[in-house]
């Protein structure tokens, strides 16, 4: 599953380090354009953005706090982190988030 529509508005819209829109774009290519929600295995992000899995999981956490995505279901041994993706479209980063997860 490819969703160009996600992986174009993070290219227009995120404007925050190399590292972390490069993950978004990684994650936006496995993610659902309808639900916004994606998983796709720690190593797999890591391989693609460049970095140790222990870095991309990091990652993670910076966009988390950023509010730029929210995780929806933890990951385990067997499964992936399920993530969604915000609105990114005009949409101004908080410097920090709501807990109440604003969109």
């Amino acid at each position: 599953m490819v969703s160009a529509r996600l992986m174009a508005e993070v290219l227009d819209h995120y404007h925050g380090s190399r590292t972390h829109k490069l993950w978004l774009l990684a994650f936006a290519d496995k993610a659902n354009d309808e639900t916004r929600l994606g998983w796709c295995p720690r190593a797999v992000l890591a391989a693609r953005v460049g970095v140790s899995e222990v870095r991309a999981t990091n990652i993670a956490t910076e966009l988390i706090a950023e509010g730029v995505i929210k995780r929806e279901r933890p990951g385990n041994r067997y499964h992936s982190t399920v993530y969604a993706l915000a609105e990114l479209n005009g949409r101004v980063v908080p410097e920090r988030p709501d807990s109440d997860w604003p969109w």
